[in-house]
């Protein structure tokens, strides 16, 4: 905790930072708990100017605890460096709350939005809008009326325990069990918040189907044995268990590895199970703050890089002992136009394909990295920024 300057009246918390209300982290439950529990007169919610769209699910949440809160857009130099720009007004027609241009690192916007944030929870000003599902738009109905029948149901039971309804409504239909459990619902109520659930599951199955003619799709519980066995999951080329919840995507891959030969993908949310869940047979892993991370590198890097070309794609894999890289080359440098063979590599490192024009090429020693190309390189040395650093000094 401490103090705003010139504010001495007002005490701010600094959260972890965070993508998501959803309990699979200590961060995210550490600060979903704070706020529903401390109930905090206001937040002030920061978000990146140059990615919006990465910040919009927890905005969203935010939202639907109505509370008072104001979005600080940070790094709105960047963006206008690189020549965007953004509809601030619109934004803030569009979320319901007000909305502060800012670079934190310039010290740019900074009062403004202390004197947002202040006014906003003195002013107990709410967000202006909970419910984004749009009833009109055909692939939104079906939550639509899942999410308001879960509330309706529920309204009695968060209203005395001050749990904000869109929040939980929301929350009990992505199936979270720590929101059921603090709504103390009785066996009956759960069973009919289970109902609406397969209800809505059952809609969205039929949309999907129109929207996917030539897919297969399986409505049902992936758990079930039986359900996986008529389905043929023992002649299935690929297994991806993609559900919320860790222990049970694990033995469902665990369950496919021992039936079929399928390629297996298994989601992992928290990343302190990797190294336990890396010694059993469930296929690749796949974390979605592995996936941030990786974005966030790629990102950092091109910033940094003042060279020839961008690393335009970054994914760790074998423990975050080895990185594949794809450059894009954008001028001609000492690696373009010579034979790889004539180029002293760096040891440990693999120029794995070029693509050009659309064409892959699996490189010989002969083939040459040309201006336009985009180059995949596999390394033990993490961290290269550049093409260039391929090289030994």
């Amino acid at each position: 905790d401490g103090v705003i300057k010139r504010h001495k009246e007002v005490t701010i918390t600094d959260l972890p930072g965070i993508y998501s209300l959803s309990p699979y982290s200590n961060e995210e439950i550490v600060t979903r708990n704070f706020i529903i529990n401390e109930k905090p007169d206001g937040i002030i919610n920061i978000v990146d100017a140059t990615n919006i769209e990465r910040n919009l699910l927890l905005t969203m949440q935010l939202i639907e605890l109505d509370i008072p809160m104001v979005i600080a857009l940070n790094m709105m130099d960047e963006v206008e460096v690189s020549g965007g720009s953004i509809d601030i007004n619109g934004l803030e027609a569009r979320l319901g709350v007000p909305v502060v241009p800012i670079s934190a690192s310039k010290g740019q916007g900074l009062q403004e939005l202390v004197g947002h944030a202040i006014n906003v929870a003195k002013y107990e000003e709410h967000p202006g809008r909970l419910d984004f599902c749009d009833k009109n738009i055909k692939n939104e109905e079906a939550i639509h009326r899942c999410i308001h029948s879960i509330c309706h149901l529920i309204q009695d039971h968060a209203e005395a325990l001050h749990i904000p309804l869109r929040f939980a409504g929301t929350k009990l239909a992505e199936g979270d069990k720590l929101v059921e459990e603090a709504l103390n619902l009785d066996q009956n109520e759960k069973d009919t918040i289970l109902h609406i659930i397969e209800e809505m599951n059952h809609e969205r199955c039929e949309e999907l189907s129109d929207l996917l003619p030539e897919a297969m799709l399986i409505e049902g519980d992936a758990s079930n044995e039986n359900l996986l066995r008529e389905e043929g999951i023992s002649n299935m080329e690929a297994f991806i268990s993609l559900t919320n919840y860790d222990e049970e995507n694990i033995m469902l891959s665990l369950y496919a590895n021992k039936v079929s030969d399928a390629k297996l993908i298994t989601k992992i949310n928290k990343i302190s199970f990797e190294d336990v869940v890396s010694e059993i047979p469930i296929g690749s892993i796949i974390s979605p703050k592995n996936l941030t991370a990786e974005y966030i590198i790629r990102y950092v890097r091109s910033m940094q890089n003042s060279l020839g070309s961008n690393v335009e794609a970054v994914y760790r894999m074998v423990h975050n002992k080895v990185e594949a890289l794809e450059f894009y080359i954008k001028e001609e440098s000492k690696v373009t136009n010579v034979c790889l063979a004539d180029l002293k590599l760096k040891d440990n490192l693999l120029v794995c394909a070029i693509v050009r024009n659309g064409k892959r090429i699996t490189p010989s020693g002969q083939d040459m990295i040309m201006k336009g190309d985009s180059v995949i390189v596999v390394t033990t040395k993490i961290g290269l920024n550049d093409i260039q650093e391929i090289m030994k000094v």
